[in-house]
């Protein structure tokens, strides 16, 4: 059995058929078992020829990969390239479903390298002696909160809640708000610098569950969060710029008709848009950013138009006198000494015992993969106040938001963060745009609103 977790299709154990969605009324899966959900029609896909492909043969290494093959061809014949998700899903699906029962009997067979990479296996890989560990630990104190020392193990906070799947994260708000819940989805630029010449929203207003479009014109107070536009006013700047939010009935009706909404671009005068940092040196195009860090020690522009690698001013550090080391433990001591000042960068690099010269170091881009998307979910409360629970780290920080594009003094918004979801710094400041924009749908429509990102447009 298999599913779909977005919808909750299930597959069951008596289904012989690979499922994906295609979208109208209806799902038949089984035995002639129909669910209807949200209106979705579900084609029900039999992959006859990889049937036949494993019927009465030993499930080898060979015949493992031959069936992928298999189902990739077949899946590509109606419709779904290897690229697309249903796809991937349904190979992940028939992996998962078949690795763990071929036959890697060494003198018959050895597993090629390729199929372990993609099974995240070792070499020794055995399915018929599957890895297993058992850690007991000793019992804690009767009063673990309190009298718990740090070398004993302590339970961690409400981890039989996760551990059961009785948490409660910010999108299962939104789950209990069932019937009155608008869900939101996001119009996103395909330009990377453009003038938007006009949004056109009439056929994502007449598609079924649409409640309504919602672009910066509709925002009653700053349309600012952390010093960018919520929402784009005129023109964009990168791919992917949120431009306006559909609020439906359902995700799936939000996200279908989000893509219904037609935006006109006109040539931004700048022509070429600044994608790297080199470039945006070039052009002069820089960012001002007030750091409390830089400030606090010392470091300044000598123009605030002319940057490069030698262009900053004097850095004071503490010299090495200030520093004093004991164990594993090192303490600044803020002296009266003389410090050491760095007065010119390339002096002191001359001099330094070992260079590295003509080499070039980028660093990759990087993404935080925390397990829930950005989510919001804002409620309307009595007395123009507002409720929104956010999957943040930053509470304070998103009340802000909220209240800055709504116009509405603080006291009015609650922010309420029962779980961040993980977090690893991604949930600091970025959940701020994700709750503004819930809570302004959630004041422009007068109903609870969920805005949960997926995982394409969160990255």
């Amino acid at each position: 059995g298999g599913g779909h977790s977005s919808c909750g299709h299930f597959f069951g154990s008596s289904c012989s058929g690979i499922g994906s969605c295609s979208g109208s009324s209806s799902c038949a899966v089984g035995d002639g078992a129909v669910f209807k959900w949200e209106q979705e029609h579900w084609r029900l896909l039999r992959a006859s020829h990889l049937e036949a492909e494993l019927t009465n043969r030993p499930l080898t290494v060979k015949g493992l990969v031959s069936s992928m093959r298999q189902l990739e061809r077949q899946l590509a014949d109606n419709g779904l390239p290897l690229s697309s998700f249903h796809a991937q899903a349904l190979q992940g699906i028939l992996f998962k479903a078949l690795a763990p029962l071929v036959d890697l009997n060494p003198t018959v067979t050895k597993p090629s390298q390729q199929l372990l990479r993609l099974l995240q296996l070792p070499d020794s890989y055995n399915p018929n002696k599957l890895p297993a560990g058992r850690q007991v630990l000793p019992a804690g104190p009767k009063n673990t909160n309190k009298d718990a020392p740090v070398h004993l193990p302590v339970e961690k906070d409400a981890v039989r809640l996760q551990a059961s799947g009785e948490a409660v994260f910010a999108a299962d708000v939104a789950a209990g708000l069932a019937g009155s819940v608008l869900y939101l989805a996001g119009i996103h630029s395909s330009e990377a610098l453009a003038l938007v010449d006009g949004v056109d929203a009439t056929q994502a207003l007449a598609a079924p569950g649409v409640v309504g479009c919602i672009t910066a014109a509709d925002i009653p107070g700053i349309n600012t969060v952390m010093k960018a536009p919520l929402l784009a006013d005129g023109k964009v700047e990168y791919v992917g710029q949120l431009i306006g939010l559909i609020a439906a009935t359902s995700q799936t009706a939000a996200d279908r008709a989000a893509t219904l909404v037609i935006v006109k671009y006109k040539q931004h005068p700048s022509r070429t848009p600044i994608i790297t940092i080199d470039q945006a040196i070039a052009s002069d195009s820089f960012y001002e950013i007030d750091s409390p860090l830089l400030a606090a020690v010392g470091v300044k522009r000598q123009s605030e138009h002319n940057i490069s690698q030698t262009s900053w001013q004097r850095v004071t550090l503490p010299s090495r006198a200030d520093c004093v080391s004991n164990d594993s433990t090192t303490a600044w001591h803020h002296a009266n000494r003389p410090n050491a000042e760095i007065d010119d960068i390339d002096k002191i690099i001359a001099a330094a015992p070992l260079q590295i010269k003509g080499a070039t170091y980028r660093l990759p881009s990087q993404q935080h993969m925390y397990m829930e998307t950005q989510t919001a979910v804002a409620e309307p409360q009595e007395d123009g106040c507002l409720k929104v629970t956010s999957a943040t780290q930053s509470l304070d920080a998103v009340q802000q938001a909220v209240a800055a594009v709504l116009r509405l003094p603080f006291h009015k918004i609650t922010v309420v963060a029962k779980r961040v979801g993980g977090g690893f710094g991604g949930k600091a400041s970025r959940p701020m745009p994700v709750a503004a924009a819930a809570a302004l749908a959630a004041a422009h429509f007068g109903a609870p609103v969920c805005y949960s990102l997926n995982r394409n447009v969160d990255l």
